[in-house]
């Protein structure tokens, strides 16, 4: 409902869906993920406040009592709670518990022609505009060696997007880790992921896999690794 919210504001064509809820809702990604994100173009302050209260207002037409507070220094976030769902749907018997969604905007600072797949389902028909896999790959790789904290999740969706055909957009390395081929690539990650432990990094991901038993994509992404063509 918040995508459709989004995607039929006037502030659409300023927003491309991407991230881990991306994969799941676009590409069925069998990994939970909670935070839409979104890449954004030259979308201000301003009309990132008005989207908040565009949001707020759609999902109070739905029925829902929502809380909504937005944040703007640095990356644009909207913070969106749902008091008592939990406790009225029977998932929780704590009324004051409250479900919380956040809408996280970041310029990617890449240019590139988003794709603009149908969404046709949770009762929502409408066109979105996402960025493209071959992208997605490329966000996924830099981001898994590049946190502060490293995450499995990022490991667990390079194995899936690779399984779905996505090639990673070459462009989109050389200007951020300077890897311009899948022989460097393949090199750089080996490099980078020598020392890192891929059985913790599986239990982290674990809670969030609809199959536990899909965290050995995780425990085994230095095999898959060093299997790649280059």
């Amino acid at each position: 409902k918040i995508l459709n919210s989004i995607f039929n504001s006037k502030y659409a064509g300023k927003l491309a869906f991407l991230g881990g809820t991306a994969l799941r809702i676009i590409y069925g990604s069998t990994r939970f993920s909670e935070d839409l994100d979104f890449d954004s173009f030259a979308l201000t302050e301003q009309e990132f406040t008005d989207l908040s209260k565009v949001i707020q207002k759609d999902l109070s037409l739905e029925g829902l009592g929502v809380e909504v507070s937005t944040v703007t220094r640095n990356a644009y976030r909207i913070k969106i709670r749902i008091p008592k769902l939990l406790f009225d749907s029977g998932l929780s018997a704590m009324s004051e518990h409250k479900i919380l969604i956040q809408v996280d905007t970041v310029p990617q600072n890449f240019e590139y022609a988003p794709e603009k797949p149908l969404l046709n389902k949770f009762d929502v028909f409408t066109q979105i505009n996402a960025v493209p896999k071959d992208i997605l790959l490329a966000q996924k790789i830099f981001a898994s060696v590049n946190r502060k904290r490293i995450m499995g999740r990022d490991f667990f969706d390079i194995v899936f997007l690779h399984g779905i055909g996505a090639k990673p957009n070459f462009d989109y390395l050389k200007k951020n880790i300077g890897v311009g081929s899948a022989s460097e690539l393949k090199n750089y990650m080996l490099k980078k992921i020598a020392n890192f432990d891929f059985e913790e990094l599986a239990q982290d991901v674990e809670p969030l896999l609809f199959d536990p038993r899909d965290k050995k994509k995780v425990v085994m992404f230095r095999e898959f690794v060093g299997l790649l063509s280059q």
